[in-house]
């Protein structure tokens, strides 16, 4: 601007007024001032300068950087002054402040100093005060102690698979145990478990904690004696072969990696399917009644559009239903026309994990249609249904 000023300042003060130049000597003068500046033009805008005796003349003004050539310095400026033009601003410093004291400033108020540092430095626990009344409403669960149930104590989502089978697991075998529903939001209820924070978990007198469905299982199944109604469970020579228990766990983890999988996408086929998924969900779970109905709706159609995603990422290709007719025929020829997987003598794990799994969906579409479209299924599912009874 500088540069440009004094061009046209020259030319309409020392030579002739503004007026008179002519339009075709524009980009002769053009040149000779962009050639003081260091960087090209970016805006063109326009400014109108007088001169003497003439109405005035709407020439182009170039808005370039700030950054000139120092031999346009102090006369120019003047020069661009009397011309009408506004002098160049002093450059601001303020908006560096936050980048150089704020940035430093919040990554101090994430840092946390290890236990040796705050001994090094004599950093004391400040702990900040709380209203009593929160303390009194979430004393118990925010404990970090693992409460004192005795006997066997399940926690859980009532509708989770994984917790089903757990469930069924344990009514097979008769064992007393207590449920405590999970808030799936806050998860108040497990905030004792400082490592795990999945369900299903099992403590057992508030002592032991057991993680994982399938390792549950297998802890307490060493532990109590098998009932009268499953297949025996004894090895050596006169107990089951070792073929017996590889096809029982090849089985349980079909039904971990693959069943639960089939039956999540199956749910949440359609918007209307999904909706049925969560009204049950909602109802049966430790929902807060504020959010019961917000986790109803957007949970429904957020599932309904991650079915896609789910069969893409455990590469299921048939449709849904497609696939659940398929594992009920997979699961009729595992029977091989026995009344359990475990024989005719009673269930086994294998039988307790598929049925624990398909219990979890027994008031939707889908299991319904199952049921339907494999008659033997329904029938082992009927047997299975009366042996596990609550306890």
């Amino acid at each position: 601007r500088r540069a440009f000023a004094s061009v046209w300042k020259k030319a309409a003060l020392e030579t002739t007024p503004v007026s008179s130049v002519s339009v075709a000597a524009a980009p002769l003068l053009m040149r000779s001032f962009a050639s003081k500046c260091h960087s090209a033009a970016s805006t063109v805008v326009t400014t109108r300068v007088s001169g003497s005796g003439s109405p005035g003349l709407w020439i182009p003004r170039v808005m370039a950087r700030r950054t000139f050539a120092s031999e346009a310095g102090g006369a120019a400026t003047q020069q661009a002054a009397a011309a009408g033009l506004r002098p160049r601003r002093k450059r601001k410093l303020w908006p560096l402040i936050f980048p150089t004291l704020g940035i430093p400033t919040i990554a101090l108020c994430f840092y946390a100093p290890d236990e040796k540092t705050k001994e090094m430095l004599q950093i004391p626990e400040v702990k900040p005060p709380v209203a009593h009344s929160v303390v009194e409403k979430d004393a118990a669960a925010a404990t970090t102690t693992m409460p004192d149930i005795e006997g066997v104590a399940l926690y859980q989502y009532e509708v989770c698979p994984f917790c089903c089978k757990v469930k069924a697991f344990l009514d097979l075998y008769g064992i007393p145990y207590r449920t405590v529903e999970v808030d799936p939001l806050r998860k108040t209820e497990i905030k004792w478990s400082s490592d795990y924070k999945k369900v299903p978990i099992v403590t057992i007198d508030g002592k032991q904690q057991l993680n994982d469905s399938s390792a549950i299982i297998d802890e307490l199944a060493e532990r109590y004696a098998t009932p009268k109604c499953m297949s025996p469970r004894t090895k050596g020579m006169f107990g089951k072969p070792q073929s017996f228990f590889d096809e029982e766990q090849k089985w349980r983890s079909w039904v971990d990696k693959w069943l639960v999988h089939v039956i999540t996408i199956n749910i949440y086929r359609t918007l209307g399917e999904s909706y049925q998924a969560f009204e049950y969900i909602t109802t049966s779970g430790n929902f807060p009644f504020h959010t019961r109905e917000i986790a109803r709706h957007t949970g429904a159609i957020f599932m309904y559009g991650l079915r896609g995603r789910i069969k893409k990422k455990h590469s299921i290709d048939a449709e849904p239903r497609e696939a659940l007719y398929a594992c009920g025929k997979e699961w009729k020829d595992a029977l091989d026309g026995q009344a359990f997987h475990g024989g005719d003598a009673g269930p086994d794990l294998a039988d307790a994990s598929v049925f624990g799994v398909l219990r979890a969906i027994r008031d939707m579409d889908a299991h319904g249609d199952l049921m339907n479209a494999v008659p033997e299924v329904k029938a082992w599912f009927d047997r299975m249904d009366a042996l596990c009874v609550p306890r």
